[in-house]
């Protein structure tokens, strides 16, 4: 009998769907900024929200629902269909641990597609007008680099974010696993 592997698909499967769902959570993310950039005005660096003002606002209405939608329907079905692909390629393999561990490195890779190529490159070294919150162009905070990389690897709120949606994904996994066994 070979080596257990603590994951359902090689690694390289594994970073391909992180690749994935990355790309798409960016374009989801490009997408709901465009519409309104208030929207992520929390995830704006201190000095672009003291800029902004407190009477800012936060978008209601249809907005707040399309921008919940293209955030969570492509993460949460991209999360699903990885573990879906990895447990159809590899059932052998697909325990609780696993299909969690596969979700999380899954969401860590588009985590860091996600700080790499929003963050980095397109907000602070780009900065589109559309991304700019009304008066606050010219604000020092969207050339802070450190800033995104400590939100997004350095506090726990990513790790707890992310882990919870991966095990949510591996216990609806399973879940359905055993329905349709039955």
């Amino acid at each position: 009998m070979g080596k257990r592997s603590w994951l359902i698909l090689p690694l390289r499967q594994t970073l391909k769907h992180g690749l994935l769902l990355g790309l798409v959570f960016c374009a989801a993310v490009t997408a709901v900024i465009w519409l309104d950039p208030r929207f992520f005005m929390d995830d704006y660096t201190p000095n672009i929200q003291a800029a902004a003002g407190p009477d800012v606002g936060f978008p209601s209405g249809p907005t707040l629902v399309l921008g919940v939608a293209l955030i969570f329907v492509p993460l949460m079905g991209g999360l699903v269909g990885s573990l879906a692909v990895a447990t159809r390629q590899a059932p052998e393999r697909a325990n609780l641990w696993s299909s969690f561990l596969h979700c999380f490195l899954v969401a860590q890779v588009g985590n860091m597609l996600d700080v790499v190529l929003m963050d980095w490159l397109l907000f602070v070294w780009w900065t589109p007008a559309f991304m700019v919150v009304p008066g606050t162009l010219g604000a020092p905070g969207y050339d802070n680099y450190w800033f995104y990389f400590e939100a997004s690897y350095l506090k726990p709120g990513p790790y707890v974010v992310l882990g919870l949606l991966s095990m949510i994904c591996a216990l609806a996994m399973r879940g359905w696993a055993r329905i349709r066994s039955s």
